[in-house]
C-alpha cells in the first residue's frame, strides 16, 4: 500500500503486522547492568562551632504576585506547526509524537511523552513503559528507532480525526551507559493510524498498526 491509495485506512481490511509487538512497544532490552553504588554516609563527627550573637536587619517582604508563564508548558514544547487545530497541524503533531518516542528511547527519557497521549492509547503507554524500563536497566537505544515516511489525513471531521503515517522501524543497538551492546531492535515497516483529539492542543487517543 502506498499513500497514493487514498480512501479511509480504517475502512480497509486490517492486519496486525508481524513486527507489531516490537514497533508498538520497543521495550525489551536484554541483559542487565550494575547500578551505581549508593553514596556512603559520612563517618566523621560533625564539627561544632560557636559564634557570638549578632543583630541583623530582616529583609523587606517580597510583594507582588509571582508571574505566571504566558504559555502552557505542554504547548510550549510542541512545535508551532503542530499546534493549530487544522489538518496540517494534526499531521505535524503525529510526526512530532513519533519524534518524542525516539527521544524517549535514545536518552532514555520517559517524560518526553508526558501529556501527549490519553490513557486509552495502549500503544502510547507501551512506548512510555518501554522507555521507563530502559531507564531502570541503564540502557538506551543507540540511534533513531522509528523513522517516518509520508503522512496524510485519513479522516478529518467533527466526529473523528485520524492521521495515517508510514513508519520504518530501524534495527538499532541497545547499549549500556558505557556503550556495550546488549541487543538490537527489530527492523520492519508499515503504517500507523493515529486517532487524535484537540484539547487546547492535540493529543493521541489511539495508535494502531495497520496495513
Amino acid at each position: 500500500m502506498t499513500f497514493a491509495d487514498h480512501g479511509s485506512v480504517a475502512a480497509r481490511a486490517r492486519r496486525v503486522l508481524p513486527y507489531a509487538a516490537a514497533l508498538a512497544a520497543l521495550v525489551v532490552a536484554a541483559g542487565c547492568t550494575s547500578g551505581s553504588p549508593a553514596p556512603r554516609a559520612s563517618t566523621s563527627a560533625p564539627t561544632m562551632t560557636t559564634s557570638s550573637a549578632t543583630t541583623t536587619t530582616p529583609a523587606p517582604p517580597v510583594t507582588g504576585a509571582v508571574p505566571k508563564p504566558s504559555v502552557d508548558p505542554v504547548i510550549a514544547k510542541i512545535p508551532a506547526a503542530a499546534r493549530p487545530e487544522t489538518e496540517a497541524g494534526a499531521v505535524a503533531f503525529v510526526q512530532y509524537f513519533l519524534d518524542q518516542v525516539n527521544t524517549a528511547f535514545v536518552r532514555p527519557e520517559p517524560s518526553a511523552l508526558e501529556d501527549l497521549y490519553e490513557a486509552t492509547c495502549k500503544a502510547c503507554a507501551a512506548f512510555r513503559q518501554g522507555a521507563k524500563e530502559l531507564e531502570a536497566e541503564g540502557v538506551r537505544h543507540q540511534g533513531v528507532s522509528v523513522s517516518t515516511t509520508e503522512a496524510h489525513i485519513d479522516e478529518y471531521s467533527d466526529r473523528r480525526r485520524t492521521v495515517a503515517i508510514g513508519v520504518v522501524q530501524n534495527s538499532v543497538p541497545v547499549v549500556t551507559i558505557n556503550g556495550k551492546k546488549v541487543r538490537s531492535t527489530e527492523a520492519g515497516s508499515g503504517t500507523f493510524l493515529a486517532t487524535l483529539d484537540f484539547r487546547e492542543h492535540w493529543i493521541v487517543t489511539n495508535l494502531q498498526v495497520v496495513k
